[in-house]
């Protein structure tokens, strides 16, 4: 079974850049993935393009791409009820619901 999340960057403006997936991995596989290949800032600007996310899969499918919000507070609120897991990258650290990912492995 699969679950929406979101892949999300703070933008220099402090927009909110994210991308709407179902993650059909596991949160360990992703966050591995995430901490371990995409740690940059320019890593995580080339997952942002179609290209970038298809060596996810099968660990997502992607729903949606590049909504922006005014800021990461607009993200949380706005997000659908159903989206378990935001992947924030932030500050040059990435982030899952608002904890570094490094603090859960």
């Amino acid at each position: 079974m699969s679950i929406k999340c979101l892949i999300a960057k703070l933008n220099d403006d402090s927009t909110v850049s994210n991308i709407i997936c179902r993650q059909t991995g596991s949160v360990e596989e992703v966050s591995h993935m995430l901490l371990n290949y995409y740690n940059t800032e320019d890593k995580v600007n080339e997952l942002h393009t179609l290209n970038y996310l298809e060596l996810f899969l099968p660990l997502f499918v992607i729903i949606d791409i590049h909504k922006s919000f005014f800021n990461e507070d607009d993200m949380l609120k706005s997000i659908n009820k159903d989206i378990e897991y935001i992947y924030l990258f932030k500050n040059g650290k990435w982030y899952l619901n608002n904890i570094e990912l490094t603090e859960l492995l």
